[in-house]
């Protein structure tokens, strides 16, 4: 009856114990670009930074998460890409990944000479990009954890074992916003290019699918588009002249 009740209290200990050192050790979405204070913007990249708290009192010296991008109401966007905060790269000298499953997002990372990741460390170290389609307005995008193999669940390894961390999400907004670029006439992100003169040319002249912004062309601000933004995207371009002023 003793020793059982001695197992009973150590099991206990440990599970104690276990719950201490996951509550120390945190994931947390630090911010958001592309949001704009209402919701997230269509038509544009969106960024989420994720950040890493280690409050363990030990190094991390391996860590898998995974996360993917869903939608309660049928919200569609881009292949989400991830990509690592340059400030782990010295941390993981033995496996440093970042793994595609659909829309799941998948980090890796384990040392095996360098320390690992210090305790007290607490910034951003993850990254998770797309672009939220026009045809979302007014629907959700939600960031969480995923199945993410091989283990399946999010896990730290320490010098005292291994744990699952918490997270402070999921994290769900609603898609309310879209921009536009002046300029950006073919809407691909960038400016006043030659990809951006063709796709005028081919509008005005042969027929091509009109811009998706209609002012996007509107480039020199007179409120319609016509053989005049032509030619002052041109010499803009390729003349010096002066910037693109939208209406």
């Amino acid at each position: 009856m003793k020793l059982i009740t001695a197992i009973s209290t150590a099991l206990c200990l440990i599970l104690l114990l276990s719950t201490a050192v996951a509550a120390q050790g945190s994931v947390y979405l630090s911010y958001v670009d592309g949001y704009d204070g209402m919701g997230l913007m269509a038509n544009t990249t969106v960024t989420f930074h994720i950040s890493l708290s280690n409050q363990t009192g030990e190094a991390v010296t391996g860590l898998a998460h995974g996360f993917q991008l869903i939608s309660p109401n049928g919200a569609t966007w881009s292949q989400p890409t991830g990509e690592w905060s340059p400030a782990l790269q010295p941390v993981c000298d033995l496996v440093f990944s970042v793994a595609q499953f659909g829309d799941t997002i998948g980090f890796g990372c384990v040392t095996l000479f360098n320390p690992g990741l210090p305790d007290g460390f607490d910034q951003e170290a993850m990254r998770i990009s797309t672009r939220i389609d026009m045809s979302s307005m007014g629907k959700t995008v939600c960031l969480d954890t995923a199945f993410f193999p091989p283990g399946g669940v999010w896990m730290w390894s320490t010098s005292s074992g291994s744990y699952s961390p918490g997270w402070d999400g999921p994290h769900c907004y609603e898609v309310t916003n879209f921009t536009w670029l002046c300029a950006d006439i073919d809407n691909n992100g960038t400016i006043a290019d030659i990809a951006d003169l063709s796709y005028l040319v081919d509008f005005m002249f042969h027929g091509g699918p009109p811009p998706l912004f209609p002012f996007a062309p509107d480039v020199n601000g007179d409120g319609t588009v016509d053989i005049t933004d032509l030619t002052y995207l041109v010499e803009y371009m390729f003349l010096g002249g002066p910037l693109p002023i939208c209406f």
